[in-house]
């Protein structure tokens, strides 16, 4: 199978656009530290960094700003969001930034540079109770409790 075979349809959160290219930026995040008297650093790895994606898109033809009013819609809508890249399949990415170019020499074709990160769930900090803490905390007050009613029953 060629890698034409493999390409996908370009979409995102159902609006359809062309491509002409991309970019894809991935690495780790890196925190170098350098200190007085020491001729090496010391890089600690803090996890993988956040996956980018800049797209080259296009629209082209009669009706072209139709489709564009609507791809402008669905990326201006907040949250993430299903992109279907034509090279590296499905994924979920919030829109970080749209740039749009139309000439009169270029009329029936819209240019597109479409800036998306991938995103994930937000697991921390989270908004769940923290039940370490209140165990703590409920110890505590059953500790004094007991310490007060002995004191009652006990004490001069």
């Amino acid at each position: 199978m060629s890698w034409r075979d493999r390409l996908q349809p370009a979409s995102f959160r159902g609006a359809a656009f062309s491509v002409q290219g991309h970019e894809h930026e991935t690495g780790r995040r890196v925190a170098v530290h350098e200190y007085p008297g020491r001729d090496r650093p010391y890089a600690e790895d803090l996890g993988r960094r956040a996956r980018e994606f800049s797209v080259e898109a296009f629209l082209v033809g009669a009706d072209y700003m139709a489709a564009r009013d609507r791809l402008l819609d669905v990326l201006e809508e907040a949250g993430p969001g299903v992109l279907v890249h034509p090279y590296l399949g499905r994924r979920t990415v919030s829109c970080r930034e749209v740039r749009l170019h139309e000439t009169a020499a270029q009329g029936g074709l819209c240019r597109l540079t479409l800036d998306f990160v991938e995103s994930g769930r937000n697991e921390y900090p989270s908004d769940r109770p923290d039940r370490a803490s209140a165990a703590t905390a409920a110890a505590g007050a059953a500790r004094q409790a007991l310490r007060g009613a002995f004191l009652e029953s006990y004490g001069p």
